[in-house]
Order: C-alpha cells, then sequence, then structure tokens
C-alpha cells in the first residue's frame, strides 16, 4: 500500500510539469515563422556566409556568435527551432520547480502560476525564433551554468556531468550581455556567500568568474554597441536622447505596467487570483489574507478597465498612460498612479509570496529572486 502511495504522490509532483507542458505545446502551435526579424534572418543566408555574418554583426551590431548563428540557420529549419525551444522551455520550468521543491503542493502551484505569468505573446513582435535565441534561451542557459553554485549551496553532491552541463550553459549565457551581467552578479554573490563560510572557490567559479568579465568587456568594446544604440533610438523613439534620468525610469516602468496589468493580461489576472487563494486557504481571514488580495483587485480593475471608465468617467484620469514621456506632467498626480499601482502589486506579491512559501527559506529566496 505504501509503494502505491509513494507512486501516487510522484505522480501528483509532475502535474505542474505536465501542465505546462500542454500550455506551450498550443503555444507552439500558434507560433508561426517569417515574422519581424524571423523573416530578415531568412534571406541572410543568400548573401553572406556565417563568418561574414558575424563580422558584420561585431561591426554593427553585438559580438554574439553563439546567438548569431542560431539566428543565421534556424530560420531554415523551423521545426528544429521549434523542437529546441519546447525542450528548453520545459526545461527551464522544470529546474525553477526543483530547485524550489519541498513537501506539499503550494510551490509547484505559485511557481506554475509565476512561470505562465510571463506574458509569452510578446516574444512574436520581433520574430518568435529571433526573441527565443537571445532572451529564453539565455534565461535557461543563466539557471545551467548557475548549477554547480546551486548543489554547492544546497550542500548536495557535484558530478562531473554538472560542470559539464554548466560550462555549456556559461558559454551561451556570456554570449549576450544581459546574461553576462546577471551572471557576474550571481557569481559576485555567491563570492560574498563563500567569503561568510570560509570557503575557497572551486576552479569552475574562477574560470566562470574570469569568462564572462572578459565577453563583458569584449561586448563594450565592440564597434557595433555605439552604432546599434544609435539606429534604435532613431528608429523607435528620436526624442529619447533628451530624456533625463527620471524620465528613463519612468519609461522602463510604465512599460511593465503597461505588459502586466494594463493590457488584459489573463495569466497575470490568473496568478493574483491563484495567490490569493493559496494564501486564504494557508492563513484564513487575516491581515497577510487582505495583502494577498490587492494583486488579484488590482488585475481586477485593470481587465474590465474599460467598462469601469464607461460606468465612471473620472477614473479615467487614474488610468493615465503617456504614448511620450518627453511630454509627462510632472505635475498631475495621475502620471504617478501607473507607477504606484506597479509597486503596490509587486510588494503585496513579494509579501504573500514571502509568507506562503516559510517553510522553505532557500526555495523561497529563488521565488523571490526569479519573481
Amino acid at each position: 500500500m505504501s509503494k502505491w502511495k509513494e507512486l501516487a504522490q510522484k505522480s501528483t509532483e509532475w502535474i505542474p510539469v505536465l501542465f505546462v507542458a500542454v500550455v506551450y505545446f498550443l503555444y507552439h502551435l500558434y507560433m508561426k515563422a517569417g515574422i519581424g526579424d524571423d523573416a530578415v534572418f531568412l534571406t541572410t543566408s543568400d548573401y553572406m556566409t556565417l563568418p561574414e555574418f558575424w563580422v558584420s554583426l561585431y561591426e554593427t551590431f553585438t559580438p554574439r556568435f553563439l546567438i548569431n548563428s542560431f539566428e543565421y540557420s534556424l530560420p531554415h529549419a523551423w521545426w528544429v527551432w521549434s523542437v529546441l525551444n519546447y525542450a528548453i522551455t520545459l526545461g527551464l520550468f522544470i529546474i525553477l520547480l526543483k530547485w524550489t521543491k519541498r513537501s506539499g503542493q503550494t510551490d509547484g502551484l505559485i511557481v506554475t502560476a509565476l512561470f505562465l505569468t510571463y506574458p509569452i505573446a510578446n516574444m512574436k513582435e520581433a520574430g518568435w525564433m529571433s526573441t527565443t535565441v537571445n532572451y529564453w534561451w539565455i534565461l535557461f542557459a543563466v539557471l545551467v551554468a548557475l548549477l554547480p553554485l546551486y548543489k554547492s549551496v544546497m550542500d548536495l553532491e557535484r558530478r562531473w556531468y554538472h560542470y559539464l552541463f554548466a560550462v555549456l550553459g556559461l558559454l551561451y549565457a556570456t554570449d549576450h550581455e544581459q546574461g553576462a551581467l546577471i551572471l557576474l552578479l550571481y557569481l559576485l554573490a555567491y563570492g560574498v556567500w563563500l567569503f561568510l563560510q570560509r570557503t575557497v572557490p572551486d576552479g569552475y567559479v574562477i574560470v566562470a568568474f574570469v569568462w564572462t568579465v572578459f565577453r563583458l568587456i569584449l561586448a563594450s568594446v565592440a564597434p557595433g554597441i555605439v552604432h546599434r544604440n544609435e539606429l534604435s533610438i532613431s528608429l523607435y523613439m528620436p526624442n529619447f536622447s533628451g530624456f533625463g534620468p527620471g524620465e528613463k525610469i519612468y519609461l522602463g516602468l510604465l512599460h511593465m505596467t503597461k505588459v502586466f496589468l494594463m493590457g488584459h493580461n489573463w495569466v497575470t489576472f490568473a496568478f493574483a487570483l491563484l495567490l490569493f487563494l493559496c494564501v486564504l486557504g494557508k492563513f484564513g481571514y487575516k491581515i497577510r489574507t487582505y495583502i494577498a488580495f490587492m494583486p488579484f483587485l488590482i488585475s481586477f480593475i485593470y481587465m474590465f478597465q474599460s467598462i469601469l471608465e464607461e460606468v465612471f468617467p473620472w477614473l479615467y484620469d487614474f488610468f493615465y498612460t503617456c504614448e511620450s514621456v518627453g511630454t509627462v506632467e510632472w505635475h498631475r498626480p495621475s502620471t504617478y498612479f501607473p507607477m504606484f499601482i506597479l509597486g503596490l502589486f509587486i510588494a503585496s506579491s513579494l509579501y504573500s509570496l514571502w509568507f506562503l512559501l516559510e517553510e522553505n527559506k532557500k526555495g523561497r529566496t529563488l521565488v523571490i529572486l526569479t519573481y
């Protein structure tokens, strides 16, 4: 009887994986080739060899040699990209799920909800293949590169193949400036942890640190970086060069608010509802539950924003979003309202996650950082 119970428990642990597998299988049926930059890369091989492509992007864009290789070849083999992207997506989710695992199902539900919160449809604008190999795969590579560090912190056995996978992840993660910077921050944090533990780093950590710094230096001195910034600004936001620090910060935060809250994001709505129900089921009607209700209330209001504006026209000013940050009226209280709402949503969500996962302190930290 105990064997059947153990088998049932193990089967239950894989339910979140199966659920995400089905959701992203349906997503991949929706993804089509030849959109955005994918259409550009589809014809690149007609007039340029791969080495020429590397040199061209180094001089005009950025040195991402591994990523550029995929951009050059995968548009001609869409099914290969689909299989790789599907496998990497499931691998990314399984890593997050395993690294936050403990007894009980609450953690699995929260990690699943957080994972599905990301608006995957945003990747379509610049092209599915181009966006995933530059960002989605980088996130997966960063976590794989951190595998030996995770096992060290959790006091788990490290085998040779862990380091093999980590090196492959390191090479790909550092091929992108953002991936290299994130990895460097984790390596520095791990170095502080080693110092507090009075432990010396192993060879992999030293090599990873040196290689990451080298790749960041290479990216910073590449002539294409300046050209890329000038081109992006001229194409997408000509008045960006006139923005001050406050306007640039406001622009980034406003975009986050638009994507995750103002865009009628059903996934964010479902995450907020699930978070509230989990806290309610664990703590009952306490102050923590009322705080957990805030993300749900905010997402509910934005989900039905158009209806509320028709019923209560005076609410329009509170849903203020500027399309041109250069004309922000800083004296208007409503200018700060989206920032206040975003801060309230994030703060109340993190507060709720912190107490919801209180029995799993190490896993809780990873969930909070990933969020």
